[in-house]
């Protein structure tokens, strides 16, 4: 199991078009084989920070997901609505079952 922490850092006013984007990136990245999950989390002390939680079964399933023209198209979009560079971290885990 493969977990990714991304954190974006949106600029402020654009965060209601940053949802928009991420509504659709989360809806078609839940659909990919290998992903067991995939949520958005908005910064309590920060209105224009948000975190992507995502859960893959395996390497695989990652390239798959940043290989996909969704997320392709996702970050094109992202690009000219943030402040920095978005901030990945991927870890290595086991799940509930192993």
């Amino acid at each position: 199991m493969k977990t990714i922490n991304a954190t974006v850092h949106v600029q402020p006013g654009k965060e209601a078009t940053f949802m928009k984007l991420a509504q659709a990136l989360t809806t078609s990245s839940r659909a990919e084989v290998g992903n067991t999950r995939f949520d958005l989390y908005h910064r309590h002390a920060c209105n224009s920070d948000f975190v992507f939680v995502e859960v893959y079964a395996d390497q695989a399933a990652i390239v798959a997901h940043r290989d996909s023209a969704h997320f392709q198209a996702f970050l094109t979009a992202l690009a000219p609505i943030t402040n920095a560079p978005m901030d990945v971290m991927i870890f290595d885990g086991l799940g509930a079952t192993e």
